[in-house]
């Protein structure tokens, strides 16, 4: 209070020169209490014409602190969401790749081809089984297609991460069903009879075909996420 009252343009006006080395003397000197409680200044610096005195330094203003602190939040923001979009795009990816490669690949395939079992009922056995893989394969393309943008700056990711979740979905709600229904109208054992034999058989090797076709896609997504960045760090 007492150096605002020194600061203030009238009493500089009435004071004169005396009153502005009295400013510079309280400015440049540390104050100090006396044993009665009293604020004293070090007058030794209105005689000294060589002291210097060192400003202070500028305050930053409020405002820039302000957005220094909303800038630096939204980047940890952004780091975080590229983190978590990252982490589910990674794991979308995996399963779609591993349903797809041992799914489609081994698992299924060496169910149907058991020699412990009749064939008939392998087929019905693994029937479902393919049913929920290929469900799980669309659900982790439609992640891949949602997190992509945010996951990798490669213009071609999205577009590819549709064509696989379109791929799965004409997989699952058209060849799946439809290589199900081909099955069991057929004898497996006895080859029988051969138009619905040839019917399940080419239905078959629609699903081969896909599932290649997904595999390929998929390890093509997998090439384009590792080779380029995220957005933030690419913008």
């Amino acid at each position: 209070m007492f150096a605002g009252m020194l600061l203030d343009p009238a009493i500089l006006a009435r004071a004169g020169t005396g009153g502005s080395r009295l400013v510079q003397a309280v400015l440049c000197s540390a104050p100090r209490c006396d044993l009665d409680g009293d604020l004293t200044v070090d007058v030794s610096a209105w005689s000294s014409p060589d002291r210097t005195c060192t400003p202070l330094p500028a305050a930053t203003p409020r405002a820039a602190l302000s957005a220094k602190s909303w800038r630096l939040d939204r980047a940890v923001t952004q780091a975080s969401t590229v983190q978590t979009v990252s982490l589910i795009g990674v794991l979308a990816l995996a399963v779609a790749l591993g349903s797809v490669l041992l799914g489609y690949g081994l698992l299924l395939p060496g169910l149907e081809g058991a020699e412990l079992i009749d064939a008939n009922l392998a087929h019905a056995l693994a029937h479902p089984l393919y049913l929920r893989t290929g469900e799980v394969v669309l659900v982790a393309g439609v992640v891949l297609v949602a997190v992509m943008p945010k996951w990798t700056a490669n213009p071609r990711a999205t577009p590819l991460a549709l064509v696989v979740a379109a791929l799965a979905g004409i997989h699952r709600l058209v060849v799946l069903p439809a290589l199900g229904e081909a099955w069991s109208r057929v004898d497996a054992v006895a080859q029988r009879p051969l138009p619905a034999m040839e019917e399940a058989e080419r239905w078959a090797d629609y699903h081969v075909l896909v599932s290649v076709l997904l595999l390929a896609l998929l390890l093509g997504l997998t090439g384009l996420t590792i080779r380029r960045g995220s957005p933030t760090s690419a913008a």
